[in-house]
């Protein structure tokens, strides 16, 4: 299989309401549901190429509507978007845009955040949501900002070593006490550097206002 753009994960929290996952939303040619989302996507007048999940929310119409686009995956070992991002890897999809993820219950919020982190997918994987942007940071990257934009840093391994360029407050191979040490940091340019050494870490930017 293969998606001529980056495809989108929409998950059953929050509908999009900032103009950048929406217009991400509307740009991409591959809207894949989790489960419950294509309720509020059909009240949207958009239509899923996909709905994946353990069926437990799609209301009774639309799984009858969709039938020859579900993809049941019944394993309660897992949520649904790691379910998803499995089957999308296992695509060779080689990059996904994630929307919906964040809202409503707040622990479903910090499970789905850090499922991105803590999975050893080759796919390369942005939540998006009204407020940001996460992404996963593996080895070296360069990435596109602008001045004052606020950046967060969390990693779950204690032993993973973190460089910084062009932060306001910059890291030199340290390595983050607690999973907040790296929060509320702020991008001095259009770009900077971030080096990780050991394990991934979870980038987090800000959308501008």
């Amino acid at each position: 299989m293969t998606f001529k753009k980056t495809p989108v994960l929409l998950a059953n929290s929050t509908f999009p309401k900032h103009k950048i996952p929406l217009k991400i939303l509307k740009n991409t040619d591959d809207i894949i549901c989790l489960d419950g989302a294509v309720n509020r996507l059909v009240e949207k007048n958009m239509t899923p190429s996909f709905i994946l999940g353990d069926l437990d929310s799609i209301l009774p119409e639309h799984r009858k509507k969709f039938s020859n686009i579900i993809i049941e995956m019944p394993d309660q070992e897992e949520n649904d978007l790691r379910k998803a991002l499995k089957w999308l890897d296992e695509k060779k999809c080689p990059s996904v845009f994630i929307l919906g993820a964040t809202g409503l219950r707040d622990d479903h919020t910090i499970a789905n955040i850090f499922s991105i982190l803590e999975t050893d997918f080759k796919i390369k994987i942005k939540i998006v949501t009204d407020y940001g942007i996460f992404q996963i940071i593996r080895e070296k990257e360069k990435v596109k900002s602008f001045k004052g934009q606020p950046v967060s840093l969390f990693t779950s391994n204690k032993q993973t070593k973190i460089t910084t360029s062009r932060l306001k407050y910059n890291l030199n191979k340290s390595k983050l006490k607690h999973l907040y040490s790296g929060s509320l940091n702020e991008s001095l340019s259009n770009n900077f550097i971030i080096e990780s050494e050991k394990g991934p870490v979870l980038l987090y930017l800000a959308h501008s206002k």
